[in-house]
């Protein structure tokens, strides 16, 4: 049986911080659904209504293990019932979540792995072709920063996506893999599903961070419209914060 999640107080503040600039920039009013994978602790519930108790009209955390769904369940009734926080647990799989209200979704896909190869752009994909994620809403994924499969395979299957930014060097390669390859995978999957030229999607922001590994989060919000890859890529490039550095980051390449 899994134990408790435990992250560093690093992770907190990245997502703190880029929680603050989505209800800054994008929050719609009336509040959203909240679906995230909250881990046992649920401190990313407790960040987002210490932020704005309005945010969240409600929150579900989903967690398959059995053991970390039943601690799960416990801190979500010490939530309701100390803090007065709707959320309830489900046991289940993140991309199995299927909508049951047209009110604004916040998703919040808390990944130890990378957000990229595999399977991520046919699953995100499912999920924007059957409306889960859609128009008015935002999504927010953490990334791995650390290993990768080696950088010529990483230069060899973004080879297209490299050629559209005009990145010719390694390092600026390098800069636009660590720093957008989210960005990468998400555009895959609106490509995948034909949905390029019916949502409008941005990067709100993304934020590094190490605890006890280097990570990353990063935001996106949907609209209507279309989505340029370039542009999209371009919308995260001047929202980036390193909480390490506690500095905005430029990198070599930009």
């Amino acid at each position: 049986m899994a134990g408790r999640t435990a992250y560093s107080p690093t992770k907190y503040a990245a997502l703190n911080l880029l929680l603050a600039r989505w209800a800054r920039k994008v929050a719609a009013p009336g509040g959203h659904r909240y679906v995230t994978l909250g881990g046992t602790e649920l401190k990313d519930l407790s960040i987002l209504t210490f932020i704005d108790r309005e945010l969240a009209s409600g929150a579900l955390s989903i967690e398959c293990d059995d053991g970390r769904f039943w601690m799960a369940s416990e801190t979500a009734k010490r939530l309701r019932e100390d803090h007065q926080v709707s959320v309830e647990v489900l046991q289940g799989e993140f991309f199995e979540y299927r909508r049951e209200s047209d009110e604004p979704h916040l998703f919040f896909l808390d990944l130890e792995g990378i957000f990229a190869w595999g399977r991520y752009p046919q699953l995100l994909g499912r999920f924007l072709a059957n409306a889960t994620l859609g128009e008015g809403d935002t999504f927010v994924v953490t990334s791995y920063l650390g290993r990768h499969p080696g950088w010529q395979r990483v230069f060899s299957t973004y080879e297209a996506q490299f050629g559209m930014l005009g990145a010719s060097s390694e390092s600026a390669k390098r800069d636009y893999y660590k720093w957008a390859h989210p960005t990468f995978t998400l555009f895959q999957a609106l490509e995948t599903e034909g949905l390029s030229g019916e949502l409008l999607v941005c990067c709100i922001g993304c934020v590094w961070y190490r605890g006890t590994s280097p990570m990353g989060v990063w935001a996106y919000s949907f609209d209507e419209g279309r989505t340029r890859f370039t542009d999209l890529v371009h919308s995260g490039w001047s929202n980036r914060f390193d909480v390490n550095r506690g500095l905005v980051s430029y990198p070599a390449g930009a």
